[in-house]
């Protein structure tokens, strides 16, 4: 097999590029973002949240006066990248304009235009496996600013409800010292009955009942798992634990749901970072078949399966 791209229509998103080795299929949007809006198996189950019509968004006098009249943030969902910490207005850009895009041997490299008002420019490389399914991304932010920036970059996949997420916490063994750190905001409850705190793990079931829940880890372990349907989506990357310098208290992994979405979400090191200068930050997307259903508040099981599907 190998890498295929073609330029399609998708929903009511726009032009967007479609790149599938005929295992896997990714669709990014062009018209708008950039947002990878389709992430599945070929022929299968999307693990991205879409929009049938875009009424999450961010408007206001702040917009205004940062970006221009009537600016406006949409969610869209899918996979978007950030940089934190998180501000108002400045994280919630409006990236309603075209993207460009260079085609590479197995995906494509996503440019879209740079923001001046937040002195940045963003760009995310996709690429494919030949084979597998399984895409790795490159994400980097430049300092378009003639002074120095602090930030790390932030990548968020926003996935379609209804699904279970599974964590698997810290477990090196540190003695007397502690091996585990955690982040909660003002509006997460610890007593929803969505999350189950295992001594193993943690699992996040998304509800449509559910308000809205956040919660941030130091993570020592790369993967992070999803459950949805008939897949699993495996999200990885590469935590500096325990020595790395990270957003919101040392957090390199962030958890967020509502009643129509969750998001997975791995950050770089928090760095100055220099005029010119380009921050990185990569993850690796696998897609896994679903091998059956799992007690979401069974610390053994939810190890067992979580085993199963990251190995």
């Amino acid at each position: 097999m190998s890498v295929k791209t073609e330029i399609i229509n998708y929903k009511n998103y726009g032009k967007a590029l479609r790149i599938t080795n005929g295992t896997a299929d990714a669709v990014v949007t062009l018209d708008i973002g950039p947002r990878v809006v389709f992430w599945g198996f070929t022929g299968g189950t999307n693990v991205m949240m879409n929009q049938d019509n875009f009424d999450i968004s961010k408007t206001g006098p702040l917009f205004d006066e940062r970006y221009y009249k009537d600016a406006t943030w949409y969610i869209y969902g899918g996979h978007r990248l950030w940089t934190s910490p998180e501000h108002m207005p400045g994280s919630y850009y409006p990236d309603n304009d075209p993207v460009e895009y260079t085609l590479t041997d197995t995906g494509a490299v996503f440019t879209p235009p740079p923001q001046t008002a937040n002195s940045i420019q963003m760009s995310f490389e996709l690429s494919m496996d030949p084979v597998l399914p399984k895409a790795s991304l490159n994400h980097f932010v430049r300092n378009i600013a003639d002074t120095e920036k602090e930030f790390s970059l932030w990548c968020l996949s926003v996935l379609a409800p209804g699904g279970l997420e599974i964590i698997k916490q810290n477990n090196v063994d540190t003695g007397l010292l502690h091996n585990r750190a955690m982040s909660l905001w003002a509006y997460t409850d610890m007593s929803d009955p969505r999350v189950f705190w295992g001594r193993d793990m943690i699992s996040l079931r998304q509800d449509a009942a559910g308000a809205p829940f956040k919660l941030g880890l130091n993570l020592e372990h790369s993967a992070i798992a999803y459950q949805l349907d008939d897949t699993v989506f495996i999200k990885r990357y590469s935590p500096n634990y325990p020595n790395g310098v990270y957003p919101d208290n040392g957090m390199s992994f962030e958890t967020y749901t509502n009643e129509k979405f969750i998001e997975m979400e791995t950050l770089s090191e928090l760095k100055t970072v220099a005029p010119g200068s380009t921050e990185s930050h990569a993850e690796t997307w696998e897609l896994r078949k679903n091998p059956g259903p799992v007690d979401a508040r069974d610390d053994k099981a939810l190890s067992g399966f979580y085993d199963s599907v990251t190995k």
